[in-house]
């Protein structure tokens, strides 16, 4: 379930559990951990309801089997299905309650680490910034001692967001930075996607269109393979909208959508959004690497004096070259005329594409 989550496939991942959840409906402790990843894979606003009934079934299989493990894990699904929903004063009381009872027996500790962070996601949302904040530090000291990064790089970005929410925009982006290199180390494209749409706000709060244009240029193409309606989550679309709404204001229109498809076109999704999270250095106009220099004219003053003489070329050799005499072409009829005739079909198969959280 989570390489399918992480690498861009949720979709394939969640009919791949559909129909071993089918295939098996015996009650068992595997059966509650495949619905309750069936749960985290909704990817659009129907499927997180179905995947918070998903999750529920998860949990009352799991009580019923005596499985406080799973049914610890299927809780943290049901609060994340509440969050993307839009009940985050619910998500809020959820998880701060699954904070308070603790790590049960047999847990996973990312998991119990991941309950954390969706407690400092729902004060951040509610505007709860040193709430947040407190949240955050505490789990980062816990994921340094445990050596843990994926939780880690959602905890980086949460600071982030709790930054962003005090418009402190120095800390911000330089906690999501952060967040974006632990996420490029981990593989985690879906929390590359948040990262980006955070720092594509940040970079509107610090008064940089331009970068914040090719930020969402990136960011959206991230997003292409997993939701581009990030769930349909307000919480999530409704800053977008307003780093391209500033964006393009002060742009204008056609540059706004010069300098986002520049970012839409950068050549690797992880690697030019890894580029995309560096800070532009003072007078320039977009991050480094994100536009190729242009040559211009040479320099006045000639080549640098520390730079030692070329040495002349030597000409080339020349080598005698024996001339065959050219065989008389083929008749067209010929075997030989037939197989380098242009309209003969070449061979080949057609090829076949698979199809396409966290």
């Amino acid at each position: 379930m989570v390489p399918l989550a992480r690498l861009r496939r949720p979709r394939e991942g969640r009919y791949w559990l559909d129909r071993a959840l089918d295939a098996d409906p015996a009650p068992s402790p595997e059966r509650a951990r495949a619905l309750w990843a069936a749960g985290l894979l909704a990817g659009c606003p129907e499927d997180v309801t179905r995947g918070r009934r998903r999750a529920e079934e998860a949990r009352d299989l799991a009580r019923a089997l005596g499985d406080e493990a799973e049914a610890a894990h299927a809780e943290y699904v049901v609060g994340v299905t509440r969050l993307f929903a839009g009940d985050v004063r619910g998500a809020l009381d959820h998880f701060r309650t699954g904070v308070a009872r603790g790590r049960v027996p047999g847990q996973h500790p990312s998991m119990a680490g991941l309950d954390r962070v969706e407690l400092a996601c729902a004060h951040a949302f509610l505007g709860e910034a040193d709430q947040a904040i407190a949240v955050c530090e505490e789990t980062r000291r816990t994921c340094a001692a445990h050596g843990e990064q994926w939780v880690l790089s959602y905890v980086e970005r949460m600071l982030a967001l709790a930054h962003t929410v005090r418009e402190d925009w120095a800390r911000a982006e330089r906690h999501g930075r952060e967040a974006l290199r632990l996420k490029h180390a981990v593989h985690d494209v879906v929390g590359i996607g948040l990262t980006l749409d955070l720092l594509a706000r940040v970079a509107a709060g610090r008064a940089e269109p331009e970068r914040a244009a090719v930020l969402l240029g990136v960011a959206d193409r991230v997003w292409a393979d997993v939701d581009p309606d990030r769930w349909g989550s307000a919480d999530l679309t409704g800053p977008r909208r307003d780093s391209e709404r500033y964006a393009a204001g002060a742009l204008g229109r056609a540059a706004y959508r010069r300098a986002y498809a520049r970012g839409a076109a950068l050549p690797s999704r992880t690697r030019s959004s890894r580029r995309c999270g560096t800070p532009v250095p003072p007078g320039r106009t977009h991050p480094a690497g994100l536009r190729p220099p242009s040559p211009g004219p040479p320099s006045p003053r000639g080549p640098s004096p520390r730079t030692p003489p070329r040495r002349p070329a030597r000409p080339a050799r020349v080598r005698p070259v024996a001339v065959r005499p050219r065989a008389p072409p083929r008749a067209s009829g010929s075997p030989a005329a037939r197989r380098r005739s242009p309209n003969s079909s070449p061979r080949g198969s057609p090829t076949s594409r698979s199809p396409t959280a966290w």
